[in-house]
């Protein structure tokens, strides 16, 4: 047959987190990949709740194995559609985020972000993210996003925080081979 298998999702990395700090996942610790191996990146979230109510989650990116995360630099737009039928265009300083979430029972929420080619060191790290929360009002929210890191920077780590308390969830990260 003249037909080739083409690029595939490969598993890397599962983690379950419960009320902690940040979940983080590193290039070369615990079995994680995140360098040239893959093409493409992608980072599942599904049943994820917060401590604090009214919080957002966000993404942030390291270009030293996660001793520390970039805080600015970024430039990432994010369209949030609610239930109430508002919606609202923001510019973010991390490479996603999800607004409000709630911490009532059912408030809770999902997301799928990706980052292509993140090891390169001469064009900027592009993402891009869909995402489906419930908000501290009970209104479901739908997030569509994305945006590049502005440096020229090898990434190899990042992290999935609240911008106030702690986060659970179950988070799984994937990489695209390239043929």
């Amino acid at each position: 047959s003249h037909i080739k298998a083409g690029g595939a999702w490969n598993f890397i990395k599962s983690q379950t987190a419960s009320g902690a700090a940040s979940v983080e996942f590193k290039n070369g610790v615990s079995d994680v990949v995140l360098d040239s191996t893959y093409i493409m990146y992608k980072l599942i979230s599904y049943d994820m709740t917060a401590t604090a109510d009214d919080s957002n989650t966000l993404i942030q990116l390291s270009t030293d194995a996660g001793s520390s995360y970039i805080t600015s630099g970024y430039d990432t737009l994010n369209y949030r559609s609610r239930s109430d039928t508002s919606g609202v265009l923001t510019e973010t300083t991390g490479a996603m985020q999800l607004n409000n979430l709630g911490n009532s029972t059912n408030e809770e929420g999902a997301f799928e972000w990706n980052i292509i080619n993140p090891s390169s060191g001469t064009t900027f790290a592009k993402y891009w993210y869909n995402a489906v929360t419930r908000d501290a009002s009970a209104r479901v929210g739908h997030f569509n996003g994305g945006g590049m890191y502005e440096a020229t920077s090898d990434i190899d780590a990042l992290k999935v925080l609240q911008n106030s308390g702690n986060i659970s969830g179950t988070f799984k990260l994937y990489g695209l081979s390239g043929s």
